[in-house]
C-alpha cells in the first residue's frame, strides 16, 4: 500500500505489527551536483526535470547505486560534479559515468571549472567525500546523465535486521527537481510483512510503497524544492544476506531501536506542528492587541487624517517607468504572484520577445456533452532574445520550455 511522505504516524502503527526495513546511505550521501558553465553567457540557468535513484543491495550488504538525472539546460554548459559524502569505514568504488551516447572515459580533470574533452570524467577521493567530475557539451536542451557506483560499509547489519537509511536527495542542490523516484532491490527471498519502508521528512508531496509483492521499497516525490533533502529508509531480515562483508556489522538486535526511533520522529513532528500552531495563534493575538492599541493611541492623539482635495478623475499616464512586475512588487511590499508573471508575459509580447495572434479553441464542458468555442491567443517565440532584465529572462525561460514543440494557445499554459 502506498503511503504519503509524511510517514512517521502511519509507520508507527505498522511498527506495532512487525519489524522495520531501513535504507542507510549515511549522512549526505547525495551531495551537490552543479553544472559548470564553459563560457559566460547571459541569464544561463538549469533545472532538474527528473531524478531516478536505483539501489541494489548485494548478497554481502554492499549497495550498487545507479542515478539517472535529467537536466534542463538554458545556455551553454560543459561540465558537472557530484560529491558523495562518506564516513569512517565507508568507501565508494566502481565509479562510472555515461549518457545516451555511451560510457565516459576515466581521465578527465577534477578541478572545478577546468576543461577536458567531452565524454571524460575524473574522480577524487577525500577523507570525508568522493568527488566525481564529468565533462560534456550541452546547450539549450534536456540532457540525462547516469552515474553508477558501489558503496561499502553503509548498510548496518544487526543480528536480526539490516538497516539501510539512504538520503536519496541531498540539501546541497541549488535548484529543485520536478520529480524524484527511488527504489531498492533486496537480495534473497524476503517475505511480505518482514519488510518496511519510511520516507522523510514530513510535509513533502510524495508517497512510499512496498510494491505489489510487499518487498520492494520505493518512494516518489513531486516538486522537491531547492536545498531540501529526501530520505528513504527500509529494513529487512539479515538472513537474506549470504554474508555481511559489505555492511557495517553491529552485534545485537536492532529492530526495536529502529521502531522506537521512528516513533520518536513521528512524535517530534506532531509536537513541532502543535507548537507552530500555538505560536501562530499567540503571535496573531499579540499583533492584533498591539495594532488596536497603537491605532487607538494614534487616533486619540492626531485625530482623523485631513481630507485632501484632488480634482483629477484619472491619471493620463503611469507615474513612473517601472516594469509591470516591479509595480506589483512595490504595491505588495516586495511580494510577487502569478499576476506579476502574467503582466511580464504580456510585456514580453509588447517587446516582440513573444508573438501572439488571435485564435479560437474548442473547449469541452458538461463532462464532454457540450463543446464551446472560445477566443484565445496563440503564443510563439519572437525575434528578440537578449537585453532583458533578470526577471523578464526568467519568465522567458519558462515560456521557451512550454513552446519547445511549437506554438501553444494561452489557455493551455499551466
Amino acid at each position: 500500500m502506498s503511503q504519503p511522505i509524511r510517514l512517521q504516524k502511519s509507520v508507527s502503527r505498522r511498527v506495532r505489527k512487525r519489524s522495520v526495513l531501513s535504507l542507510a546511505f549515511g549522512a549526505g550521501a547525495l551531495a551537490l551536483f552543479l553544472a559548470i558553465p564553459n563560457t559566460a553567457a547571459f541569464a544561463k540557468s538549469f533545472w532538474i526535470a527528473h531524478a531516478d535513484v536505483d539501489v541494489v543491495v548485494d548478497d554481502d550488504g554492499s549497495l550498487r547505486v545507479v542515478e539517472e538525472i535529467t537536466f534542463d539546460f538554458n545556455g551553454s554548459f560543459s561540465g558537472a560534479y557530484r560529491d558523495i559524502n562518506v564516513r569512517e569505514g565507508e568507501s565508494v568504488t566502481d565509479i562510472g559515468v555515461s549518457d545516451s551516447s555511451g560510457a565516459y572515459s576515466l581521465g578527465g580533470c577534477t578541478d572545478l571549472g577546468c576543461s577536458s574533452p567531452a565524454g571524460t570524467f575524473g574522480v577524487e577521493h577525500h577523507p570525508t567525500f568522493v568527488r566525481i567530475v564529468w565533462h560534456h557539451s550541452t546547450q539549450d536542451s534536456l540532457r540525462r546523465f547516469e552515474l553508477g557506483y558501489t558503496m561499502v560499509g553503509v548498510a548496518t547489519a544487526y543480528d536480526d535486521v539490516v538497516d539501510v537509511n539512504l538520503q536519496v536527495w541531498g540539501d546541497q542542490w541549488a535548484v529543485g527537481v520536478d520529480r524524484l523516484e527511488a527504489r531498492i532491490h533486496l537480495p534473497g527471498n524476503p517475505m511480505a510483512g518482514d519488510v518496511y519502508v519510511w520516507g522523510h521528512p514530513d510535509g513533502l508531496g510524495g508517497s512510499t510503497t512496498l510494491g505489489e509483492d510487499g518487498v520492494s521499497p520505493a518512494a516518489s516525490v513531486e516538486r522537491v524544492p531547492p536545498e531540501q533533502w529526501v530520505e528513504l529508509r527500509a529494513v529487512f531480515p539479515t538472513d537474506v544476506l549470504t554474508s555481511t562483508a559489505g555492511a557495517r556489522r553491529v552485534s545485537g538486535n536492532g529492530l526495536l531501536s529502529i521502531q522506537q526511533e521512528e516513533i520518536r520522529f513521528s512524535e517530534d513532528v506532531d509536537i513541532a506542528r502543535q507548537t507552530t500552531r500555538l505560536g501562530l495563534l499567540v503571535g496573531a493575538g499579540v499583533g492584533l492587541f498591539m495594532g488596536l492599541g497603537l491605532g487607538t493611541m494614534t487616533y486619540l492623539r492626531y485625530g482623523k487624517e485631513p481630507k485632501v482635495d484632488y480634482d483629477r478623475q484619472y491619471e493620463q499616464e503611469p507615474p513612473t517607468e517601472l516594469h509591470p512586475a516591479e509595480v506589483g512588487a512595490v504595491l505588495s511590499q516586495g511580494k510577487v504572484t502569478a499576476k506579476e508573471f502574467t503582466a511580464t508575459l504580456f510585456d514580453l509580447i509588447r517587446q516582440d520577445a513573444i508573438h501572439a495572434q488571435p485564435t479560437t479553441v474548442v473547449r469541452s464542458t458538461w463532462d464532454g456533452l457540450r463543446n464551446e468555442t472560445i477566443s484565445d491567443l496563440e503564443l510563439s517565440l519572437g525575434s528578440e532574445t537578449t537585453g532583458f532584465r533578470d526577471f523578464e529572462q526568467s519568465v522567458l525561460n519558462v515560456v521557451k520550455r512550454v513552446l519547445a514543440d511549437g506554438a501553444v494557445p494561452l489557455t493551455e499554459f499551466r
